[in-house]
């Protein structure tokens, strides 16, 4: 049964994502799930035993943010979540930890799916942006902020950052992952006809600042900057008229294909510009995303 408040129940999970460590040397990352509003957060660990330390750091800082008290945690079995310093810390806040039966993951399903959810969203977003598996972490904590500001159909007309705060999130600062970003070179540190940017890869934002988190891929060199042109690629568009565009129901007539493709070749034209000329996505585009709409359109 779903919880009535924020932070009546609490869904954990620690999964280990790559064999390779990312770039900042995290080998595994945790996941937590509020049953209430469905609000994922994530913190990467290099070691399993280092539960308990995150455990602690993330009970305080959402009950500092929500002014409620975690009533209950629910994981699996592992040694991890058993270990003395985590049933102590559990103990003195009087949090109920409630535990899976073995060999039944469907018992924390929340979170189990939650993580394989991410992991896609991460594989899918590294090989389009053709960086390697040390980069996942980054791909995560933006899979994760892209999770909390989306419609979810565990909610209904709602986001999980709204449902956990009441506040809808802004959404006008959101970017393709690797898309190109422009990083502006001072002018005493270039010459009259040196470049006077630094081409780099949008990759998330800075955690403590309010920036951009980009990476230099000639020099494997991450870079917090503010000065930037982010490029939005032509999939981007495609798939955001796709997903925006409201679907026909079941009593409307079929939707020709040769129509529908048309209609969006056209409005991504009128998106253009200049400095991004257009050019038509292949077929094998079109026909991935034919099958991201719902089961009930009838497309001939």
């Amino acid at each position: 049964m779903c919880a009535d408040l924020i932070l009546g129940r609490v869904f954990l999970d620690v999964c280990i994502l790559f064999s390779s460590r990312s770039c900042q040397g995290f080998l595994y990352f945790v996941t937590w799930v509020d049953d209430k509003s469905r609000k994922v957060f994530v913190s990467a660990m290099k070691e399993k035993s280092k539960v308990a330390q995150h455990l602690r750091t993330f009970v305080a800082c959402v009950e500092l943010e929500t002014g409620q008290k975690l009533k209950v945690l629910r994981s699996d079995g592992g040694g991890e979540y058993t270990a003395g310093e985590v049933q102590s810390f559990l103990k003195e806040k009087g949090i109920k930890h409630e535990l899976t039966t073995a060999d039944t993951p469907q018992h924390n399903g929340v979170a189990e799916h939650m993580n394989r959810t991410l992991v896609e969203r991460v594989r899918t977003m590294l090989v389009e942006a053709e960086l390697p598996d040390t980069y996942w972490w980054d791909a995560l904590r933006y899979a994760t902020l892209l999770h909390n500001v989306s419609p979810t159909r565990s909610l209904s007309d709602s986001t999980p950052k709204e449902s956990w705060s009441g506040n809808k999130p802004d959404v006008s600062r959101l970017h393709v992952f690797s898309c190109r970003a422009f990083v502006h070179i001072p002018n005493k540190l270039c010459g009259k006809l040196s470049a006077k940017s630094l081409v780099c890869t949008f990759i998330g934002y800075a955690q403590q600042r309010k920036a951009y988190h980009l990476v230099h891929r000639l020099s494997k060199r991450f870079i917090d900057s503010r000065c930037y042109v982010l490029g939005l690629t032509q999939g981007a568009f495609f798939i955001f008229h796709l997903l925006t565009k409201p679907f026909p129901s079941r009593d409307q007539p079929p939707i020709h294909l040769d129509h529908m493709t048309n209609h969006l070749t056209s409005h991504l034209t009128s998106h253009m510009t200049s400095h991004m000329p257009f050019q038509s996505p292949a077929p094998q585009s079109y026909l991935v995303l034919y099958h991201l709409l719902p089961s009930h359109l009838h497309i001939t």
